[in-house]
């Protein structure tokens, strides 16, 4: 050890230096005082630097989340446009469970925001009377109509709705891939059935209440016709999902997972039904 002073050689531990007598104590406590700040501040900037790549980090994230929503949001438009050409070009980008579980939560949310907006709107332009066994009646004013609506029916019920039946139609079909010995990938089954909803949907929960309103035999037109064009491009692009031998062995594959989807159906309609008649009696 050297003395800072004088750069004599000292025994370690001396506490005054033997050339020039300066204490070498509080040159102890100043060095160690040293190191500590110094270990302190590096601390510091090693902090601050992991805050700030955190924050860069979630902010990269949620840009990434808006733009891939917006992304589907634009996918969607598309879809009705030019349905095959664009799913095949665009089908990629959604085979991976994050993009294509975005896909299917958009359609969802979608359809959901749009009913709320139309049972909002025709509460707004319609009129709701009740006439009474002496010719008297009362229309309802718009607070009232607007307390009449199921609001949960048309929100968190119908969105888990959409959702359940959008991942049940592609659950079957990958069921049924793996029954046939075919390889196939869920999200991609999952993103074909999700924009194969979009015409349906925007027909029944926009269109159809429009021109129904106008006439009912022209909502169930156009109820029809987005039926009609969703099945086209669902079975349009779900072919080309899975490679045969022959014509007839697809035609089998499709025709069991087609009238299983049915059967579901059927049944969930049953029961449905059944509720909403026991509600009525019990109104009664």
């Amino acid at each position: 050890m050297k003395c800072p002073n004088c750069g004599k050689e000292v025994k370690e531990g001396a506490k005054f230096c033997v050339g020039c007598g300066t204490s070498l104590v509080e040159t102890k406590e100043e060095t160690k005082n040293d190191a500590s700040q110094k270990v302190e501040a590096v601390k510091e900037k090693v902090t601050a630097k992991m805050s700030e790549v955190k924050e860069s980090a979630k902010k990269a994230a949620d840009s990434d989340f808006m733009k891939m929503i917006l992304a589907s949001l634009m996918f969607l438009v598309n879809i009705i446009l030019k349905p095959i050409k664009t799913l095949k070009s665009k089908i990629e980008d959604y085979s991976d469970p994050k993009n294509g579980f975005i896909l299917a939560s958009v359609v969802a949310l979608a359809t959901m925001i749009v009913r709320v907006v139309v049972s909002f709107i025709m509460a707004l332009i319609q009129k709701q009377c009740t006439t009474s066994i002496f010719g008297k009646g009362s229309c309802l004013s718009f607070g009232e109509k607007l307390k009449t609506i199921d609001w949960m029916g048309i929100t968190l019920k119908h969105l888990l709705i959409i959702l359940i039946s959008m991942f049940a139609v592609a659950g079957i079909y990958y069921l049924a891939s793996l029954i046939a010995k075919k390889s196939a990938n869920f999200m991609r089954l999952l993103t074909i059935t999700a924009v194969s909803f979009v015409p349906a949907c925007a027909a029944m929960y926009l269109l159809t209440p429009i021109f129904g309103w106008i006439n009912i035999h022209l909502g169930v037109i156009v109820t029809i016709v987005g039926f009609v064009y969703s099945l086209v491009i669902f079975f349009s692009a779900i072919k080309d999902e899975f490679k045969f031998e022959s014509d007839d062995k697809a035609v089998y594959f499709h025709l069991i997972c087609v009238s299983i989807i049915l059967i579901v159906l059927y049944f969930v309609g049953i029961n449905v039904a059944n509720n909403q008649l026991n509600n009525s009696s019990l109104n009664w």
